[in-house]
């Protein structure tokens, strides 16, 4: 089983705080296309802080493509954090290639010929010892 690695885990504590500000203007931006309630400052800071959590995991290429997919595909719909989080998440699916099942490895058997010559090769090492090496095949 793979480790998923989060990109905010992959980032600089520094450079996770520009990330989640980028974050936030994105959110912002988005939310600007439409129509907003007016909401008490300590909310809307809030609600931007949920964007950055969520999608801090996330890189900014893959936030991007989420946010212009959702404007292009469903514009009159307004996003959440999640609807963003789970278009990254089809996104790497469909990004995903199949996987393609691997050839059955080929068994190198030799042949009946050289197979009795080891098991004599066998028997001439094991001589004196008391022990004799039998074929495994079943008669």
């Amino acid at each position: 089983m793979t480790q998923i690695v989060k990109y905010k885990d992959t980032i600089s504590p520094s450079e996770l705080e520009k990330h989640r500000v980028w974050i936030a203007v994105q959110s912002e931006a988005l939310m600007a296309r439409y129509f907003q309630v007016q909401v008490d400052p300590v909310v809307k800071k809030e609600i931007v802080r949920g964007w950055m959590d969520t999608l801090q995991d996330y890189s900014q290429d893959e936030i991007y493509d989420a946010i212009k997919s959702h404007i292009h595909n469903k514009p009159n719909l307004r996003p959440h954090e999640g609807m963003i989080r789970q278009a990254i998440i089809d996104n790497r699916k469909s990004k995903t290639p199949p996987s393609v099942p691997l050839p059955e490895p080929q068994k190198d058997i030799p042949s009946l010929e050289r197979r009795k010559e080891l098991v004599k090769q066998a028997n001439q090492i094991l001589k004196g010892t008391g022990i004799k090496f039998k074929s495994f095949r079943k008669k």
